[in-house]
């Protein structure tokens, strides 16, 4: 009998340890895939690195679903996002003369965030221990990969070359106005660069940094993540800091000691006034700090060269944006383009990997069609890929989760602070900000969406449990 337990013991073990080292796995691997020179790898690298990591998250759900047949583990999935994977599956069926390998790829890795890293989150034997690991590895390398940009600008280094495997350039350092760095896309990289803030932030906060040194990388690493947020020239990145902070800054007000005696309404409209001077001090600091890191290079450049200094500040103007009408980059005419894909098949959708194809053969005048470009918006993503459906299913659980995360973060006082709640949600609102300009979230294999179904899944599990 003791055997049989210990033996029992050590299979839910490993089971755990799986679970845990396998979500290390896929940070390690999409913290790569968001590293520009890593595009220069032979596809078949990519490939099968990414073909083992969709193999064992799968091994990792047949085990989970045996595991509830046999009544050793209940069913903790929620019926929304199942829902969802069975719209993807049927949209795939549909448009299937476009191709259904892409789709099935997709929908094995929409399965695993869903029934793997979101429920991951919520089991407490398992989570304490991979956050720590999971932060710590995500703003050790976030440290390494600013730093390395950042020098880059220093010394004004750039490099382009164009990938013919994937039909587009790769660019290196400081190029066109706006530092790359080591990036694959600016964009999502000052995402990320948000969320490593919060987390260092959080993590001098609590002093759970150990020591002092630990303590002042930390805050060199929140200083070093904000000025690569202001060279990368990525205007989501700016707004997604404006938003994480003014999210922040409303419940420290709300909730602040001289405040909090007071009547709702007024702490309500503290709380609104206080955060938008703040972000409009955000938003000056940010073409503050553009200016002065402009004239940072020519240093640089006498230190190479012996020459006296000119003063010649560095051009960080986009000219995509300052040369262009559209305020929005292109960005208006791929939203409008993708929702009248929608139009065309409002129930499933064209599906999420024939929208390309599908735009081409039976909208070829529309912009997606004629650029080959995706929508740049999560939501309209979502909208023109599932349809009528999948926005159904996937919205009911996300509107839900939404009502869930005010509903607590009013229900006691100092309740957004306890446990890290507040590190999670700002961590899943920065990503879910982005989405708006960017295809992340859902329907994509990438670093942001590990972070916002890892964190939302915390999330869930800290308000069943404070409640």
């Amino acid at each position: 009998m003791i055997g049989g337990n210990l033996m029992k013991s050590n299979v839910q073990r490993f089971n755990q340890l799986s679970k845990e080292y396998y979500i290390l796995f896929m940070l390690i691997l999409l913290m790569f895939r968001a590293i520009g020179p890593y595009s220069l790898l032979p596809s078949i690298v990519d490939n099968l690195l990414y073909a083992a990591g969709a193999i064992f998250g799968s091994i990792i759900i047949l085990i989970d679903l045996v595991n509830i047949v046999r009544g050793k583990k209940k069913w903790n999935y929620n019926w929304w996002l199942i829902g969802f994977l069975v719209v993807i599956f049927i949209s795939s069926i549909v448009n299937r003369r476009y191709g259904i390998t892409g789709n099935i790829k997709l929908l094995v890795w929409q399965s695993i965030y869903f029934l793997v890293v979101y429920e991951v989150a919520q089991d407490n034997e398992i989570f304490p221990r991979l956050i720590k690991k999971f932060t710590g590895l995500l703003t050790s390398v976030w440290f390494v990969l600013a730093l390395v940009s950042l020098i880059m600008f220093f010394f004004q280094y750039s490099y382009t070359v164009h990938l013919q495997t994937r039909s587009r350039f790769l660019r290196i350092g400081f190029y066109e106005g706006r530092l790359f760095g080591v990036f694959e896309d600016p964009n999502f990289g000052s995402t990320v660069c948000v969320v490593v803030i919060i987390l260092s932030f959080a993590y001098l906060v609590r002093k759970s940094y150990g020591n002092k040194w630990l303590g002042l990388l930390l805050k060199i690493n929140i200083i070093l993540q904000f000025l690569y947020i202001v060279l990368s020239g990525s205007r989501t990145g700016v707004l997604v800091l404006i938003s994480v902070f003014f999210v922040y800054s409303f419940f420290k007000v709300f909730y602040y000691k001289r405040i909090n005696k007071q009547h709702v309404l007024v702490k309500f409209l503290c709380a609104i006034l206080l955060s938008l001077v703040g972000c409009g001090i955000i938003y000056l600091s940010v073409d503050l700090f553009k200016w002065i890191l402009s004239y940072i290079p020519e240093l640089f450049n006498e230190v190479k060269t012996k020459n006296p200094v000119k003063e010649k500040p560095v051009d960080l103007t986009r000219p995509d944006v300052e040369n262009n009408d559209d305020i929005s980059n292109g960005r208006l005419a791929l939203w409008k383009s993708g929702i009248e894909l929608f139009k065309s098949s409002w129930l499933v959708g064209v599906s999420p990997r024939n929208m390309l194809p599908y735009a081409s053969d039976m909208l070829p005048q529309t912009f997606i069609a004629k650029t080959q470009k995706y929508t740049h918006n999560s939501y309209i993503n979502l909208l023109a890929s599932t349809g009528s459906l999948g926005v159904v299913t996937f919205v009911s659980f996300f509107v839900s989760r939404i009502i869930e995360i005010v509903a607590f973060s009013f229900s006691k006082v100092n309740n957004f602070f306890q446990q890290g709640y507040a590190t999670y949600v700002l961590s899943v609102l920065a990503v879910a900000v982005s989405g708006m300009f960017l295809n992340d979230i859902i329907l994509v294999n990438s670093i942001g969406s590990l972070i916002f179904w890892l964190f939302l899944g915390r999330i869930v599990y800290l308000s069943k449990e404070f409640k």
